[in-house]
């Protein structure tokens, strides 16, 4: 497990709207990774609550896919701020 097959998986959720995916905007930040657990933090610049949730289902599945992970917990914080967490 490492931090580039995180980006990697992630690199595929693109932005609503764009072309561009959330690692090349700059919007993935945070990640950890211990054992089989994954944490990272998405910040977006929308204050539409739609275009979070897309973010975030998009970016559970890319993960689960990626890893074989199932979803662990969902994601916590401020509007523009959201942790995302994978658990093994």
């Amino acid at each position: 497990m490492t931090e580039e097959i995180v980006k990697s998986a992630l690199s595929k959720v693109m932005y609503p709207g764009f072309t561009k995916d959330i690692v090349t905007f700059g919007f993935v930040n945070g990640i950890e990774i211990n054992g089989t657990d994954v944490k990272f933090n998405v910040e977006i610049t929308s204050s539409a609550p739609e275009v979070a949730q897309q973010i975030s289902d998009e970016a559970k599945k890319r993960i689960a896919s990626s890893w074989r992970y199932k979803y662990y917990s969902k994601y916590q914080s401020s509007a523009n701020a959201k942790r995302e967490f994978f658990k093994g």
